[in-house]
């Protein structure tokens, strides 16, 4: 605590105090509020990754592993009918493009999805999820600086690379850093109701992401943890994609390029 105070000290503007005003995040450090988080793993899949997420507190869709159709179709059924099936193969990103991800997918098409999907080049099974409904995308990262880690917050998915719309700050953070980064964004505008539509849960965004902050000091110090998307709904927030980058995991998409 006393090295991050010195070093907001250096980095904040003439003026501005560096105070420990967020209890919640004090209590993440502690470990508080995550109960009995398991380490990460050195190598970690996609879909371990999220369940490591999810024990951390942190929204991420129902899901698991199939290893025949069978399997996958009954996984489809216990996800309410509709799932979004993915070839789990280490390392493959860009997944869409890659053809590695299928949409809408039923107990009737599941065994043709999951044939295609487990036919991939190092395929150790398929992971089956929920298919969440359509919300705003943004991202949530976690990543290294000169400085210290430091929390990333922007529009997602598909817009990550065509808008470049992020902000940055370093860890720790607060509440209402979160808010302000978040603030400074154009694609925040996007979670106002709009048109008749109603409000996306920006307290359950904010919320996520402090989760995610309190996830530094599990992280190696040089492992970039990437959340992308994050769909923000009226309902909340969900992860659908994560990545953990430098050589200790990866899944989903890299940095700032969705799945």
């Amino acid at each position: 605590q006393a090295a991050l105070e010195r070093i907001a000290r250096d980095v904040l503007p003439k003026g501005v105090t560096f105070e420990w005003t967020d209890l919640t995040y004090q209590e993440i450090l502690a470990g508080n509020t995550m109960g009995s988080l398991r380490p990460l793993p050195s190598t970690v899949d996609e879909h371990g990754l999220k369940r490591w997420l999810a024990g951390a507190g942190v929204r991420v869709p129902t899901g698991r592993l199939a290893h025949s159709v069978a399997d996958a179709t009954d996984a489809v059924e216990e996800c309410g009918g509709v799932a979004v099936l993915k070839a789990a193969v280490p390392g493959l990103t860009h997944k869409t493009e890659a053809g590695g991800v299928a949409l809408g997918v039923t107990p009737t098409t599941a065994a043709q999805a999951y044939r295609r999907l487990a036919a991939f080049a190092g395929a150790a099974g398929v992971l089956v999820e929920e298919q969440v409904a359509r919300g705003v995308e943004l991202l949530v990262g976690i990543g290294p600086s000169p400085l210290g880690q430091v929390l990333t917050v922007g529009a997602g998915g598909v817009h990550t690379e065509a808008l470049d719309d992020v902000a940055v700050r370093l860890l720790p953070v607060c509440d209402a850093d979160v808010r302000d980064a978040l603030g400074q964004t154009r694609v925040a505008r996007l979670l106002r109701a709009l048109r008749g539509q109603p409000a996306a849960d920006v307290d359950s965004f904010v919320a996520l992401a402090l989760r995610v902050a309190g996830l530094g000091p599990a992280l190696p110090p040089t492992a970039t943890l990437d959340l992308n998307p994050v769909v923000v709904r009226p309902d909340g927030a969900t992860v659908l994609d994560a990545a953990l980058a430098n050589g200790v995991a990866e899944s989903g998409a890299p940095a700032g390029t969705g799945a």
